[in-house]
């Protein structure tokens, strides 16, 4: 959902809070801070803010390892550990 429509729930009565999977420090595109630690603080930073401007509840922000969510949802070879189905 995006921010003007979580805005609008909440301004409404909606119990919004957003969960992010990772911290967001392994791209740092839109900034002169190198992808690491200090981006990811500043962005776990940030989020709190954004939510209360937005009128959200405190945000989850989990450190899952950014560019890695793969690995965990779905790690190398897990489709072949399953039994064969021919």
């Amino acid at each position: 959902m995006e921010a003007p429509a979580r805005a609008y729930a909440a301004r409404r009565g909606a119990h919004v809070r957003v969960v992010y999977a990772t911290a967001g420090d392994g791209w740092a595109s839109e900034t002169v801070l190198a992808q690491g630690r200090a981006i990811g603080a500043l962005r776990s930073e940030e989020t709190p803010c954004a939510a209360h401007a937005l009128g959200e509840k405190e945000p989850v922000v989990r450190d899952l390892g950014d560019g890695r969510l793969g690995e965990i949802t779905r790690p190398p070879a897990a489709t072949l550990a399953g039994p064969r189905h021919e």
